[in-house]
């Protein structure tokens, strides 16, 4: 008998009557824990002396495989392994999900600290989700041996007095392609505290590299031949920016649910996917397109409740057509359950969304303050919610970078020309405008100002910050 022990399934007269059927009939009992739960006496009582296992509190690989070995133990002392059902949700043990090695090659004082990075790695990935699946691997050996592995990482630290280096490559198990590899120098005294960091940096880029490197192994590919991960893949490099591109990326994440609509990744993906075209009012039916986009909502969670890819993307779809409460609430669940760069990136732009700049600054500027050297911060976004929040000083700081770090996106270039026309440097305003309609030639002033408000702008003094550069700048257009 497995029981998921979490607050509401203790409360629930039913699961309790569930679990006391099962000790009744002095069945294998396995209860997995998560979330921190407070268990009632007779529950306690009742399930003392049974395993159990702390879900919350493990990486997905380490639970899975706990979880596994727990199963297998229990059929077998019962003689029923011949013939015993998968013990985990086929879902993370499917061969066509990207299974990930994570192992560290240090030897000496640094094997620890390496191994602690090769955690984190693990952690991270399993955190981002989705169609990527982490296994530990130590001494040469995976954790989970009946699965193909796909990609290896593999972690390497060298400490000196002056020095701390963290270097890294990725490779395909089956053909050792190096697919990625770097590395990262760090201050000895501030090394052991930026670990995590430097993990999170490793599992972000590699996820990226392999990614890639997929996609240029199926493109040409036609949709029917793909698989459910390929084609979240494929979905992912299609700009939807562009109404063919927009098309085709729907078209594939259909064909996926088509594959697994029991799944809500593909499910979360969509609603995500239509929240944009919703928000950026290029939607011919706003109604239908909303209406599609909280069914497709619904399935996520109800297929995936507890995965934060999914509650990430669920979230930032409600956010993005003006269900905040529900939407920053499923952000900040997925954050607590996997606080990664990438959630307080989503939570950060959602307070944004909301009208919420002043919540919103603080987490840019702990995302800016702990960018690795070499990676590049989305300056446009700290840029919004400075010019939201009226510090307009601020703003220009931050939109002028994103123009030099982002220069072909013409976006960047229509915040900066906004903002450096509420200061009254006109000539600069008027340049930076060119160059975004140089960058886009079919691009709407008219449409940029609409959809802006409608999108950052809950007061008139937010509106006026957001746009009345670029009202002034159409206005000497005009004229």
């Amino acid at each position: 008998f497995l029981f998921y022990v979490s607050k509401n399934a203790v409360a629930s007269h039913h699961c309790l009557k569930e679990v006391n059927y099962a000790t009744d009939l002095n069945m294998p009992l396995l209860s997995v824990h998560i979330e921190p739960t407070t268990l009632p006496r007779g529950l306690r009582l009742a399930i003392l002396d049974r395993q159990a296992i702390m879900k919350h509190s493990l990486a997905r690989s380490e639970y899975e495989a706990r979880l596994r070995r727990a199963i297998k133990r229990q059929l077998e002392s019962r003689g029923e392994t011949e013939h015993a059902p998968s013990p985990v949700d086929e879902r993370s043990v499917r061969k066509d999900r990207i299974h990930v090695a994570i192992s560290s090659s240090s030897i000496g004082e640094a094997a620890s600290t390496a191994q602690t990075i090769a955690d984190g790695i693990a952690r991270y990935v399993s955190w981002i989700g989705g169609i990527y699946r982490p296994h530990q691997k130590r001494a040469g050996i995976v954790d989970d041996q009946a699965i193909a592995i796909d990609y290896e990482i593999d972690v390497k630290v060298s400490r000196t007095n002056d020095s701390a280096v963290t270097s890294w490559f990725v490779h395909r198990a089956d053909t050792a392609e190096v697919v990625w590899a770097s590395q990262a120098e760090e201050a000895p005294e501030e090394f052991d505290a930026k670990c995590d960091r430097i993990a999170e940096t490793i599992a972000e880029g590699a996820i990226s590299a392999i990614a890639d490197h997929e996609a240029q192994h199926i493109s040409g590919l036609p949709l029917d031949e793909l698989n459910y991960s390929h084609l979240l893949l494929t979905a992912d490099q299609l700009n939807y920016h562009d109404p063919v591109r927009f098309a085709e990326r729907l078209a594939v994440l259909k064909r996926a649910i088509d594959l697994e609509p029991n799944t809500g990744l593909a499910h979360g993906m969509l609603a995500t996917l239509l929240s944009w075209k919703i928000i950026n009012g290029v939607s011919s039916d706003a109604a239908a397109d909303k209406f599609t986009l909280l069914e497709e909502a619904a399935l996520a969670l109800r297929y995936d409740p507890n995965e934060p890819f999914v509650l990430l993307a669920v979230g930032t779809a409600f956010c993005r057509i003006g269900e905040f409460d529900r939407g920053l609430g499923l952000i900040r669940r997925a954050h607590s359950m996997a606080p990664t760069i990438r959630s307080k990136d989503e939570l950060a732009r959602s307070l944004c969304f909301a009208g919420k700049p002043d919540e919103a600054i603080p987490l840019f500027e702990e995302i800016l303050a702990t960018m690795p050297a070499g990676h590049t911060f989305p300056y446009v976004r700290l840029a919004i919610a400075y010019v939201q929040a009226g510090r307009l000083d601020d703003a220009v700081e931050q939109s002028s970078a994103g123009t030099i770090h982002f220069s072909g996106d013409y976006y960047s270039w229509l915040v900066h020309s906004n903002v450096l026309a509420l200061l009254g440097r006109s000539d600069e305003a008027h340049a930076a405008l060119a160059e975004a309609r140089r960058l886009l030639p079919k691009i709407s002033l008219a449409t940029v100002i609409e959809r802006t408000e409608a999108t950052y702008g809950h007061t008139e003094q937010q509106r006026h910050w957001l746009t009345g550069g670029l009202r002034a700048l159409m206005r000497e257009g005009e004229t």
